[in-house]
């Protein structure tokens, strides 16, 4: 027996971000969003199917909400999940590398520039990181 809080997982064909795929009326669709309508109704344009468990490949209807794009980010923000700073993947600096940055150049014993040499970025990211126009770090 499967309680309601428990998540169904999809085994079958799935979406490159790891949602469940089905086939019906001779179009693909994501299975979560077919759920949603067969036990809601119709989705609304703009709209779309959330997750509260954050598990793609469930389709159990309890884990499912209607949303925005904005629901959806906020989501993602609330739960920790969003790439910023070093887990964006763009940084080239980790944040103790960006601290460090901050300290050395606060000491006055160091210019941007040598600064950039010496964490291999440009004086201009060292100049917006010392300037707090870059890298907020709490």
């Amino acid at each position: 027996m499967i309680r309601k809080y428990d998540c169904l997982i999809w085994t079958g064909k799935k979406s490159s971000d790891g949602y469940g795929v089905v086939r019906y009326q001779r179009k693909q669709f994501l299975l979560h969003r077919l759920i949603w309508q067969g036990v809601n109704g119709p989705i609304a344009e703009g709209k779309l199917i959330l997750h509260k468990c954050d598990t793609p490949s469930c389709f159990n209807p309890n884990h499912l909400f209607i949303g925005t794009y904005l629901d959806n980010n906020r989501d993602r923000m609330n739960k920790g999940r969003s790439a910023i700073g070093e887990r964006s993947g763009r940084w080239k600096l980790t944040d103790l590398q960006v601290i460090e940055i901050r300290r050395l150049y606060n000491t006055g014993e160091y210019t941007t520039i040598e600064l950039g040499y010496r964490f291999n970025v440009s004086n201009h990211q060292i100049s917006m990181i010392v300037r707090n126009l870059s890298r907020r770090i709490n």
